[in-house]
């Protein structure tokens, strides 16, 4: 069944707008509470919405510049990754509130976390490295070396490799890394300025958001070969994976849309409007809808995720 569109304050083509805080970067899903966790950078808050409703339930104070935020499914913990205070906030998904704040490297960019291991793997962009919480007590357990000022984290859940981007004017990578021992086994060239990395496990998959280039680098994973460069918007800075169908959905802040390509034939099948400066999104796969934080617009855009599916040109912007 296709669920219906949340109520919100808004509408965007296709889309329903949420207002959240100020300068939305990040934003991820509960799917098992239905709930969205929101990281605004401009008021150093954290937006927890109820997913049937589309309201702001609760606003949660965290550290400064809050640029990154993942969900533990197995703890419900939420954890923020606050790019002007080099740390990362815990947060009880039961109680919201902080229980903790995790000193890491200088200006954290990206958070991932493996469940099945009980790890928080956060990029540290100006310090060139990862830091790795311990998700039982939230202590560091580990600090290791990558090159070229880290952006994009995300983590295979079935080998438990690490996949991180690098981008600056030296070097357009994703470094893979074993993060038992911190040694990186294959470096991979991407497009221009990789900010974010994602995941298809069951097909092992890896595609990188090349912000320069207005691409999208696929590469298998197992072999570590580029497989094809998928040309998209402008200015895509972040992508997800639906990993039932294999579709990736791609913000492309300086347009105000998500370019959806299908994972099969990657090509691209449809192009949806958001709002202003899309800048991560991220899908509840029990729902089937897809939000999108609008740095830009102070909100977040919600699709239905089947909708997008059937919309081969995309709504009109």
């Amino acid at each position: 069944m296709t669920p219906e569109a949340p109520a919100g304050d808004g509408e965007t083509a296709g889309a329903r707008e949420l207002r959240v805080g100020s300068k939305p970067w990040a934003v991820a899903v509960d799917s098992e509470a239905d709930r969205i966790y929101v990281a605004n950078e401009g008021d150093n808050t954290v937006s927890v919405l109820d997913g049937k409703s589309g309201s702001v339930t609760h606003t949660i104070d965290v550290g400064r510049g809050p640029s990154a935020i993942a969900v533990n499914p197995v703890t419900a913990r939420v954890y923020v990754a606050n790019l002007l205070s080099d740390t990362v906030s815990v947060i009880d998904g039961d109680s919201l509130s902080v229980l903790a704040t995790v000193v890491v490297g200088k200006a954290p960019w990206d958070i991932a976390i493996d469940s099945d291991v009980n790890r928080v793997y956060v990029t540290n962009s100006d310090s060139d490295s990862v830091s790795v919480i311990d998700a039982g007590d939230s202590s560091i357990v580990a600090t290791f070396i990558v090159e070229g000022t880290p952006r994009g984290v995300a983590v295979d859940p079935n080998t438990h490799l690490l996949y991180v981007t690098s981008a600056d004017k030296r070097i357009d990578i994703v470094s893979v890394v074993d993060p038992s021992s911190g040694e990186i086994l294959n470096t991979i060239p991407t497009g221009e300025a990789p900010w974010d990395v994602a995941v298809d496990p069951g097909r092992g998959v890896i595609y990188t958001a090349d912000s320069e280039d207005e691409t999208v680098t696929v590469i298998d994973g197992t072999t570590g070969e580029v497989l094809d460069t998928v040309t998209v918007g402008l200015g895509p800075v972040s992508l997800v994976v639906d990993l039932e169908s294999g579709w990736v959905y791609v913000a492309n802040s300086f347009e105000d849309t998500v370019s959806v390509i299908d994972g099969e034939t990657r090509d691209v099948v449809g192009t949806l409007c958001t709002g202003g400066r899309p800048w991560d999104i991220d899908i509840n796969p029990t729902t089937g809808r897809m939000y999108v934080a609008n740095a830009g617009g102070n909100s977040v855009s919600v699709f239905d995720n089947a909708s997008a599916h059937d919309s081969a040109d995309g709504p009109e912007c």
